[in-house]
C-alpha cells in the first residue's frame, strides 16, 4: 500500500502437526514484523506578514505522502520583538499549545490566523513565531514560521514657529 502506518507486527504459532512422524521444532512461536516502506508526510509552516490590526495568516502545509491517515499538528506562539498581548494574541491554551487535524483525503493546507493589535505607536516592523510543537503520523516538529507585523502608523514632526514680542511680568 501507499499509506504510511509505521511497522506492523503479528505472532505466528505452529501447532498440531499431522502425518507420520511430523513434529514442530523450536521455536514454535515467532513474531513477524512488516516494515513500512512508505514515507511519513512532513509539515511546514509559512512566514507571513500583515499590517497591524490585520491577522497573520500562517499556512501549515502537509507535504509528501498525503494519503496518510489523520495527522494532528500542535503549535504555539512565541514572542519576538512583538510581545503578546500588546502586539498580538498568543495561543489560548495553557501550556500555550493549540492543535489542528489534517484528515486522510482532506486538504493539504490549514491556515492559522494570529490576531494582531492596532495601536497608534510609530515603531519598526515587529516579529513573533509560530512553532510546530508536535506532529502525529508525520514529521515537522520543531519547524516554525516567523510572522512580521508591519507598522501602519505615520510619524509626525512638531514645528515651532518663533514669535517676537515683549514679555511682561506682573507682580
Amino acid at each position: 500500500d501507499l499509506l504510511f502506518e509505521g511497522s506492523e507486527s503479528f505472532t505466528a504459532t505452529l501447532s498440531g502437526p499431522t502425518g507420520l512422524g511430523a513434529s514442530i521444532g523450536s521455536p514454535s512461536v515467532t513474531t513477524i514484523t512488516i516494515t513500512d516502506n512508505d514515507t511519513a508526510p512532513s509539515f511546514t509552516v509559512s512566514s507571513p506578514s500583515a499590517n497591524e490590526g490585520s491577522p497573520l495568516a500562517f499556512v501549515i502545509t502537509r507535504n509528501g505522502n498525503v494519503a496518510q491517515a489523520n495527522s494532528v499538528v500542535c503549535y504555539s506562539t512565541q514572542d519576538g520583538t512583538a510581545v503578546a498581548p500588546g502586539d498580538y494574541v498568543a495561543s489560548p491554551n495553557n501550556p500555550p499549545t493549540t492543535c489542528v487535524t489534517f484528515t486522510s483525503g482532506g486538504p493539504n493546507t490549514i491556515t492559522v490566523n494570529v490576531t494582531t493589535n492596532q495601536d497608534l505607536l510609530v515603531e519598526p516592523t515587529e516579529t513573533m513565531t509560530l512553532f510546530l510543537n508536535s506532529v502525529s503520523n508525520g514529521t515537522g516538529s520543531g519547524n516554525f514560521g516567523t510572522g512580521s507585523i508591519i507598522d501602519d502608523d505615520s510619524s509626525f514632526t512638531i514645528v515651532a514657529n518663533p514669535t517676537s514680542g515683549a514679555e511682561s511680568v506682573t507682580p
